[in-house]
């Protein structure tokens, strides 16, 4: 199981928009960025709904 992150270093480009965020939340940048984080990599490796049952294909 991969290492849970617990700070990232911040782009200078959202530094400012993290620290706003941070301070409204009381987080320090570097853990709100890597809570965002977790919750993005949460979101794309959740299972998915299955489709349906695979039907063969056809011509």
């Amino acid at each position: 199981m991969p290492e849970r992150i617990t700070t990232v270093p911040l782009d200078e480009e959202f530094d400012g928009l993290l620290r706003e965020l941070a301070r409204r939340k009381g987080f320090d940048p570097g853990e709100l960025a890597a809570e965002l984080i977790q919750k993005e990599l949460k979101k794309r490796t959740a299972p998915r709904a299955p489709r349906g049952p695979v039907v063969p294909f056809r011509r």
